[in-house]
């Protein structure tokens, strides 16, 4: 077989001079395929590739029969060449007739073969085709005969992508769509209206040279590269600690550890050794990190790999003459950006660019990028697959970040329709922000108290803009999940510390972790279950692992030293939680105490009501605790047994009808009586309608997003509790009306120019 790095290198210069011949593609990936025969040793070697059928279609070979080409074809996953294509990984076995999942392809002589090595060919993560090598002796391919396969796999992706006599579904070709209107729906990551001009965020840059010349050179080009990209991310991390505050910092040393990571250095390293050039060895390595996240649904890898793309994309740029950071071109008055997928650190990257928002093809709403852009208010969309490859630098679009809608190169009528829209916003906007400053007093007087939502120190820089009378909910585990591994105590004192400092003498609500579910650590090592949203999660996993938990108290008590302490715990379903829970933080207060540290004046406790199994309790429940909240978000899916991102049944979701407004109530009735305070968090109390149903059962006290306060302190002001009062007890106390009725009588009772 092929004999490492040098014979590997002649190889690919071979190619590369085949590849430059004036000849059509069919002639050239012949002698291809003769020369990887002959070098390697091998008795076959064949290319297929991606057809617009979604087949693998034989298009060249060595040893096989020649009539073959252009009739045998496989499906994706059909045989051990589908099987390569569909897991873009390598296949290598001594007796593929024997493997389970070979394919007997008949009038194509494949007969006598039996050792099998194949390879996809891939760019950008997508599988192009297939390259594949067999004899008939039986063999052990070896570590660098895959290596070397692998190398050419990438060369040969040049010649699939460039050469437009060859049929392939993923290549680009001339698209009339491409000059078209179109209309695309996605999900929302941050709220908003942005129009204006594409910015590519991964402008396309070319590999324009693939086949190293000099080895030596190329190692000092990439050691050069890599040297000059974890100084970007330094200067990026120094940056976002001053302007954020430290929030992103969090994510940045993330990523960090990526930068310096040696596993990954020396894949690129080991890719020069075989002969490509350092953009393209760069190149390979990002290809295969892409193809594994197309491949695999763990979120928490996703976000892991986005982030080392982020990487691999500034040494692009750094090795192709570009400045590294993302921003190296002019940028227009009202950026739209556009992006396959985007680390954090990269949209970071953009501060102060003033964009109007952003479009990932990938991501999730929990995924880091989406963090970051709800952190800066800018209005997001991802799941839009192959938006990239639909628009250009410069076209017109319009993302609407209410409803997830996405309008490329719009028609007239869409544009005038949104601006229209978005100037009616901000004028709104900018009422609510006045009003914000003022009380909650409805027209009958009675007051209400309005907090805020947070999760990022980021977001308390609108505690008092917003007109928030204190935190309701800070979300704790968001810290948590921008980190690569536990946060240190230290670490999370320091930012506990500045919530509590930020927030002044306004109250800040500390729900402890609630990760699990949908909200994995991939530091905490998780079972697998069929129904996370019901499983290990919240305080159930912090009573299963109390070193994490304690860690967390610890550094809440000191955080929180000559000041009260608010402290609730999520998901409670039975009050032994919320005892086991207490007696931890009980524990760690006399610990620190007999260490001298300083500790809380006062600790409030409180239970975010999310399991409808507390509701048969409350009597008992508040008498142990000092305050409650109900998580509507929770409660309500569970109280109806409905997913409400199920858009199947989300339509039978509805807070605004006769069981939950009774729950409710009688959740204020028992808060009343043991004067227990009572908070609503969730993003229902959001809705104006349901707005009114609340403060008609006698909820006084809301926590939303700090974007929804103005306008609700607009509803308060404008509404007379004892009129709503008088319609909707009547009905709660009878089933006469239908739970359409109630919602029509309280829009009637919205105050006009919402």
């Amino acid at each position: 077989m092929l004999s490492p790095s040098k014979g590997s290198r002649a190889l690919l210069r071979h190619i590369n001079q085949i590849m430059l011949q004036p000849s059509t593609a069919s002639e050239r990936l012949k002698k291809i395929v003769v020369q990887i025969a002959q070098t390697m040793v091998a008795e076959v070697c064949s290319v297929y590739i991606s057809s617009p059928t979604g087949k693998l279609e034989l298009i060249a070979t060595e040893g096989l029969k020649e009539n073959a080409i252009g009739k045998a074809s496989l499906v994706i996953g059909e045989g051990l060449v589908g099987l390569i294509a569909k897991e873009a990984k390598p296949v290598a076995v001594d007796d593929a007739p024997n493997h389970p999942e070979f394919k007997f392809l008949p009038n194509i002589g494949e007969e006598p073969y039996k050792a099998f090595l194949g390879v996809p060919i891939l760019r950008s993560g997508q599988t192009l085709g297939v390259l594949v090598i067999q004899n008939r002796v039986r063999q052990d391919y070896k570590e660098e005969d895959i290596e070397a396969l692998e190398i050419i796999a990438h060369i040969l992706s040049d010649l699939i992508i460039n050469d437009p006599t060859i049929s392939t579904d993923k290549v680009a070709a001339a698209d009339p769509l491409m000059s078209r209107a179109m209309h695309l729906k996605g999900s929302v990551i941050s709220t908003g209206i942005g129009i204006g001009q594409v910015v590519l965020h991964q402008q396309r840059v070319a590999v324009t040279k693939r086949i190293a010349e000099d080895i030596d050179y190329e190692t000092t080009r990439l050691k050069a590269a890599v040297h000059d990209m974890r100084d970007s991310i330094d200067k990026v991390l120094e940056r976002t600690e001053r302007s954020l505050q430290g929030e992103s910092a969090e994510i940045m040393q993330s990523i960090k550890m990526f930068a310096y990571d040696k596993g990954w250095y020396q894949r690129m390293n080991d890719a020069i050794q075989q002969g490509l050039t350092a953009e393209a060895a760069v190149e390979q390595v990002q290809s295969d990190a892409r193809a594994r996240l197309l491949r695999n649904p763990d979120a928490i890898l996703a976000d892991r790999l986005h982030d080392l793309e982020d990487l691999t994309n500034r040494m692009l740029r750094r090795l192709m003459g570009l400045p590294i950071d993302a921003l190296y071109r002019t940028m227009p008055d009202n950026p739209v950006l556009v992006a396959r997928h985007m680390g954090p650190a990269e949209l970071l990257d953009y501060t102060g660019q003033n964009l109007a928002g952003v479009i990932v093809e990938d991501g999730s709403h929990s995924s880091h990028v989406a963090i970051v852009a709800r952190a800066l208010g800018i209005p997001s969309i991802s799941q839009l697959p192959s938006v990239t490859d639909l628009v250009e630098d410069g076209d017109a679009i319009i993302l609407d970040g209410q409803e997830g809608d996405v309008h490329i190169r719009p028609t007239e009528h869409i544009i005038q329709c949104y601006e229209e829209q978005f100037k009616n916003e901000c004028l709104i906007r900018e009422k609510y922000s006045k009003i914000a400053q003022e009380k909650a007093l409805t027209k009958d007087g009675v007051s209400l108290r309005l907090m805020m939502n947070a999760g990022l120190l980021v977001d308390m820089g609108q505690l008092f803009s917003a007109g928030a009378e204190g935190v309701g909910l800070f979300r704790t585990e968001f810290q948590y999940m921008i980190a690569q591994h536990l946060p240190r105590i230290e670490d999370q004192v320091r930012n506990y510390a500045t919530i509590l400092d930020m927030a002044g003498e306004k109250p800040v609500v500390f729900r402890t972790l609630d990760i699990g579910g949908d909200k994995r650590l991939s530091y905490i090592p998780h079972p697998e279950e069929e129904n996370p949203a019901l499983g290990l999660r919240a305080i159930r996993l912090s009573l299963q692992a109390p070193a994490i938990f304690r860690k967390q108290i610890r550094s809440l008590l000191r955080a929180a030293g000559g000041r009260h302490l608010n402290l609730m715990f999520p998901m409670v379903s039975d009050i032994s939680e919320f005892h086991d829970a207490k007696k931890l933080v009980e524990r760690e207060f006399n610990y620190l105490t007999r260490r001298g540290h300083a500790m809380p004046r006062r600790i409030h406790y409180g239970v975010m009501l999310e399991v409808p199994s507390l509701l048969f309790v409350l009597d008992e429940l508040c008498k142990e605790i000092d305050f409650l909240s109900i998580g509507s978000n929770d409660l309500m899916q569970f109280f109806f047994a409905i997913d409400r991102d199920n858009h199947a049944v989300s339509n039978l979701f509805d807070i605004i009808s006769h069981a939950p407004l009774r729950a409710l109530r009688s959740i204020v009735q028992a808060c009343e009586k043991h004067n227990v305070n009572l908070s609503f968090c969730g993003e229902v109390g959001s809705d104006p309608v349901a707005l009114l149903a609340l403060m008609s059962i006698g909820i006084r006290e809301i926590s939303m997003s700090s974007r929804a306060i103005g306008r609700a302190k607009y509803i308060i002001q404008n509404t007379d509790i004892s009129q709503i009062e008088q319609i909707v007890l009547p009905i709660l106390s009878s089933s006469a009306l239908k739970n359409d009725d109630l919602r029509e009588k309280l829009s009637e009772l919205l105050p006009e120019n919402l």
